[in-house]
């Protein structure tokens, strides 16, 4: 019969019994025990196991470990949904137009600590005005086939998704300006090339979920087929409002 693992030896102050009114006794001569005045609330309570001495600590250590486990795997769940839900950075072919946006994803530690806030944030600009303004802008169609289209349809869209009414003024007629690049950040092609800018002054009011929309067509003569361009549309009056979106070409 195998010998029992508990002996009668004296119990520490504020130990909980066992058995025959015995307490539990260390089984290892190294493992020193802190003495806990008896005023204090913490009780050790200790148990062995094919001689081995396991301890459980106060309700007060349980909690931070708790919190601890329930942040790790939440923070594990978010990087894991941000890399399965990444998008490629190399345009696809698609029979609907791709939308890009300015509206930005918050980071992996400010969804950590705002689970329940929303994933999306608006442009921080240095101009205070323009704050609350996001753009989107679609290019199509896409993939671009030179041999069937001489233009390209640009839609860029102004959405006002803060809590006041935000004016926007310009000196002449034109409102936006949109670029043709290359991988290397070539202008090969501009929109107000081959458009008249008349010197008129204009305002255009947007309020608080309203949006104003441009759409422009510019020529792909300077596009060749089989490789990766990028549109740009921006405000000239307004450098800070600008979106960009890549799309492919075929022959």
């Amino acid at each position: 019969m195998r010998e029992q693992s508990w002996r009668r030896w004296l119990c520490r102050s504020g130990s909980l019994p066992r058995g025959r009114e015995k307490c539990n006794v260390d089984l290892y001569q190294w493992q020193k025990w802190l003495k806990v005045p008896e005023s204090d609330s913490r009780k050790w309570v200790s148990w062995s196991i094919d001689n081995a001495t396991v301890s459980c600590c106060n309700p007060s250590m349980i909690r931070p470990a708790i919190i601890f486990s329930i942040v790790l795997a939440t923070a594990l769940d978010l990087l894991a949904q941000e890399t399965v839900s990444q998008p490629s950075a190399a345009p696809v072919a698609t029979a609907t137009p791709i939308t890009t946006t300015t509206l930005q994803k918050r980071g992996l530690v400010g969804r950590i600590f705002h689970p329940f806030s929303s994933s999306q944030v608006l442009p921080k600009y240095n101009d205070r005005r323009l704050r609350g303004l996001i753009l989107d802008l679609q290019v199509s169609p896409q993939p671009v086939r030179l041999s069937e289209i001489r233009q390209i349809e640009v839609k860029v869209t102004v959405t006002n998704m803060g809590n006041r009414m935000i004016p926007l003024d310009f000196p002449t007629d034109q409102r936006i300006e949109i670029q043709l690049l290359n991988s290397a950040d070539v202008v090969l092609t501009k929109w107000s090339e081959n458009h008249a800018i008349k010197e008129k002054l204009g305002t255009i009011l947007i309020n608080p979920g309203e949006h104003v929309e441009y759409k422009e067509n510019i020529a792909t003569r300077d596009l060749t087929p089989g490789k990766v361009f990028t549109a740009e549309v921006f405000f000239p009056k307004y450098p800070e409002l600008h979106i960009r979106q890549k799309f492919l070409t075929e022959p």
